[in-house]
């Protein structure tokens, strides 16, 4: 029965518009609304999220192959840093334990929803594959460090993952709080650069001179879309990235179109990926947000959903822009300081982690900071990605592969380390949930005082 219930887990939780669909069927229905309404509003969320879908399949066509171009214009081999990658090399290496690592991720879940229901962290994870793939990475560490098996794996993973996806939403809604309020905050494993861009974002420019308010004079004016002016730099970048490669490698990917055009228009495909990645995000908000208030209301009061980084997108797209080209910059950065130092493990950058944590990181500084932070910080993020990455490699024992994204790259360096040179596990486990619990006390006294100014405000 258990592995029949984990085996429609994985496959609801592989899918992120099922789980959002089920939130939203279960929401609407425990609100009260009518039939209708709950039909409406489950098969709304699901649309949505597809649609987000196709807009980050979108994405991904344009700059996987400017990434590709570049990588064969110039020779440039190394681990590149793709989370599927990763998550795929993981699965590999647990072979039968594979199962394991999915029951891992049931009983994290629950952990998480019963560490919701019973502290003032009310915070339930929601981003579906993120959480397959965060199992599937923390079972390998154990197998690997410790050589857990069984019972012993199940039970340390999820205690593991429950308390990591409870803890890592608080800690950022602290700072998504004065953006997006208590609709939801951060469900994906690129908490890290959420805080360093709104820590650091204030000592780099002012709130007041946000990217979507950015007044250009004349002709210039026309880039205040945020349409527009994604349009324009993109298609400068590709444009730059075709002409720098030349030629000979173009037409390869170009097949029979002109190699410059071809060069032009995956500037505009990204550009419309951007758009179709929107509209999908505010349509399953749209809905998603009122039908967890059912569930909040009647299962965990007060609680609020962690989300995966497009969500926080529609807030600032220009912002999310300047992110990912800050990101962009600094993981090349990143790659030259590896070289320059004869790393021996060179990190290549990734389509995903520097479109979305440089983006998500860029939205977050914006706010903070203004445009600049979100071009500076981007920029540091990337850095941060490529360096960690390099560090995590030999730390992970995944093959030719390593989890890209800045929490990995921070945070589970460090406790990868401390696994590898402690070498026992009850100490391990004795300094994670002691350094937890306190992170659990200090975060709970700033939620209570936060939920205590709202309710004076009120």
């Amino acid at each position: 029965m258990l592995n029949a219930i984990v085996e429609g887990f994985k496959v609801v939780a592989a899918r992120w518009e099922l789980v959002l669909g089920i939130v939203a069927l279960l929401g609407l229905s425990l609100a009260g609304s009518s039939p209708s309404r709950v039909v409406e509003g489950t098969i709304k969320v699901v649309i949505g999220v597809l649609i987000l879908k196709v807009g980050s399949a979108t994405l991904l066509g344009a700059f996987r192959p400017a990434m590709e171009i570049l990588q064969k214009a110039f020779h440039i081999t190394g681990i590149v840093m793709d989370p599927y990658g990763g998550w795929v090399s993981a699965m590999a290496n647990l072979g039968p334990l594979v199962g394991t690592a999915a029951q891992i991720m049931v009983v994290g879940f629950l952990v998480n929803m019963l560490l919701a229901r019973l502290t003032p962290l009310r915070y339930v994870y929601l981003t579906g594959h993120t959480m397959l793939a965060f199992s599937c990475f923390v079972a390998w560490l154990f197998k690997m460090y410790f050589g857990l098996t069984g019972i012993a794996l199940l039970a340390s993973g999820a205690l593991v993952c429950g308390i990591y996806w409870t803890l890592l939403p608080a800690i950022v809604h602290r700072y998504s709080a004065p953006i997006a309020g208590d609709q939801f905050t951060l469900g994906h494993m690129s908490g890290v650069a959420c805080v360093v861009a709104s820590v650091v974002a204030p000592k780099l420019g002012k709130p007041s001179d946000s990217a979507e308010n950015l007044k250009l004079p004349g002709f210039l004016s026309i880039f205040g879309n945020n349409v527009v002016a994604t349009t324009a730099m993109m298609t400068i970048f590709f444009t730059g990235v075709g002409l720098l490669a030349g030629y000979d490698v173009v037409k390869d990917y170009a097949g029979k179109d002109n190699w410059i055009l071809y060069s032009v228009f995956l500037g505009f495909n990204f550009a419309v990926g951007i758009v179709i990645l929107l509209t999908g995000v505010r349509m399953m908000l749209a809905e998603v947000v009122p039908a967890f208030k059912g569930i909040s209301d009647r299962l965990i009061p007060g609680a609020v959903p962690a989300l995966d980084m497009p969500v926080f997108f529609p807030l600032a797209p220009t912002a999310a822009v300047l992110g990912f080209v800050g990101a962009f910059i600094g993981e090349f950065l990143g790659m030259g300081i590896l070289l320059a130092f004869g790393s021996p493990y060179i990190t290549i950058p990734g389509v995903i982690p520097t479109f979305f944590d440089g983006g998500t990181a860029g939205v977050f500084a914006n706010h903070y900071g203004g445009w600049r932070a979100s071009v500076i910080v981007g920029s540091l993020i990337g850095v941060v990605q490529m360096l960690g990455g390099a560090l995590l490699y030999p730390l992970s024992g995944l093959k030719n592969a390593v989890y890209p994204n800045t929490d990995y790259t921070t945070v589970w360096v460090g406790i990868s380390a401390l696994m590898k040179y402690l070498s026992n596990y009850w100490v391990f486990m004795a300094v994670f949930v002691g350094v937890a619990g306190i992170l659990f006390v200090l975060m709970s006294r700033t939620r209570s005082a936060q939920l205590k100014m709202e309710s004076a405000a009120d």
